[in-house]
């Protein structure tokens, strides 16, 4: 799940078109205190000084004019989606409660909360990520960036589930801790692979640690994608990318009207993922790409915001409909209030949490579950892990995130 992004989010970022994120990243807060106070460190949405003219967004204006105010919504979004995740994930729990997801019964069965998070984090990492590539001074500084926003948030997520739910919820110890068994959990998250270990939550209707994490390594390969469109100049072509958003939409919508499921080998899923997957996450991911690219040229408009609305909630009441609709209604609205000229600009001045909810929430989850016979309410559920998640997420930000993006930042400087 992106980034920043500063996403998969993000994963998973979150930044104007002004500047690269990790570039303006530094300045994000000083806008949401007083000038006279101590500058405040490093987060990752730019929110600067909200005067009349960062307001003034004509309806009807191209969403570039639109993009240039120095506000915008992108981490209370990604945060809302990061906990709309959480939630999902507690009826996915509950064996029987899968269903009673809000998500399941608004799209009359057609996606979780957690999907709909999915889509929009992946949305929104296209269009983050192909703006970061734009303002990256090189491929090797894009790079250093993205990995600097991925991996270290993931391995330190890797070793502490490793051994907190080795030691308190496996049933299997003399297996886990073994030499063989910490290196094979290392290499696999090397290629960005949850976390597994055998005998753990043992008494739970489902017995995987990490559910939240799968997404990162299509994220990260998303990423590989942009740095490999940038180098041949395909990113530089407006209709490339299209086209490529183009195939990709028609694909997904094919393979899921024909219903069709294939198998990925095992070496070649644990590199890049399950094939089936790809289809789906591909194409938000370039419908961000393509509003970012177009977005001199696509009107941005509270009536085509409206219209964008209506279309999803019709689409939610058809059968399979909304994996029409979503990639293009879904993401137009998702990108028009991200820089629409309300909402709590100051939100992330503290650090961006959204990342840092993923690899933490879905143990808690489980180990919530385990302790407590399994006979946890949904909403205690989710009232009881979400703040510890949030609670993770801030140790996460200021021990291991902001410190290796400020590394990355530097090292760009000197670079």
């Amino acid at each position: 799940m992106s980034d920043d992004i500063e996403i998969q989010i993000r994963g998973s970022g979150s930044y104007v078109a002004a500047q690269d994120e990790e570039q303006y990243a530094a300045s994000a807060r000083n806008a949401c205190v007083c000038p006279k106070k101590a500058v405040q460190p490093a987060t990752a949405t730019e929110i600067f000084q909200d005067t009349p003219a960062d307001r003034a967004v004509a309806d009807g204006a191209r969403w570039a004019d639109a993009a240039q105010s120095r506000l915008n919504n992108f981490d209370v979004i990604r945060f809302v989606l990061a906990l709309m995740v959480v939630l999902s994930h507690c009826f996915a729990m509950h064996a029987g409660d899968e269903y009673a997801d809000p998500g399941w019964i608004a799209t009359h069965g057609q996606r979780s909360l957690g999907d709909i998070a999915v889509d929009a984090f992946f949305a929104i990492s296209g269009y983050l990520i192909v703006q970061s590539w734009t303002h990256s001074s090189s491929p090797r500084d894009y790079l250093k960036k993205r990995i600097a926003r991925i991996y270290p948030a993931f391995m330190v997520a890797t070793v502490v589930c490793f051994l907190i739910v080795g030691i308190f919820a496996c049933n299997q110890k003399r297996e886990v801790f073994r030499i063989h068994q910490f290196a094979d959990v290392i290499c696999k998250g090397a290629l960005l692979d949850p976390v597994a270990l055998p005998g753990s939550f043992f008494r739970n209707e489902r017995h995987s640690i990490d559910g939240s994490m799968w997404t990162v390594k299509y994220e990260f390969w998303c990423y590989l994608f942009v740095a490999a469109a940038g180098v041949t100049g395909a990113l530089r072509v407006r209709w490339s990318v299209a086209s490529a958003f183009a195939a990709s939409y028609v694909t997904y919508l094919a393979l899921g009207r024909l219903q069709l499921d294939f198998s990925t080998p095992g070496r070649l899923s644990l590199l890049a993922g399950e094939l089936s997957n790809w289809p789906r996450l591909l194409t938000f991911f370039l419908a961000g790409a393509t509003f970012y690219t177009f977005r001199k040229h696509i009107p941005w408009s509270a009536a085509l915001a409206v219209a964008a609305l209506a279309a999803l909630v019709v689409a939610a009441r058809l059968p399979q409909a909304v994996a029409a609709a979503e990639p293009i209604a879904g993401t137009y609205l998702l990108l028009w209030f991200a820089f629409a000229p309300v909402g709590p600009y100051g939100f992330a001045k503290f650090g961006d949490f959204s990342y840092g909810i993923y690899p933490y929430s879905f143990p808690i989850q489980q180990m919530v579950t385990q302790y407590s016979g399994q006979h946890v309410e949904i909403p205690k559920l989710f009232l009881f892990s979400a703040p510890l998640s949030v609670l993770a997420a801030v140790l996460s930000w200021n021990c291991v995130e902001r410190p290796f993006l400020k590394r990355a930042r530097s090292a760009s400087r000197v670079a």
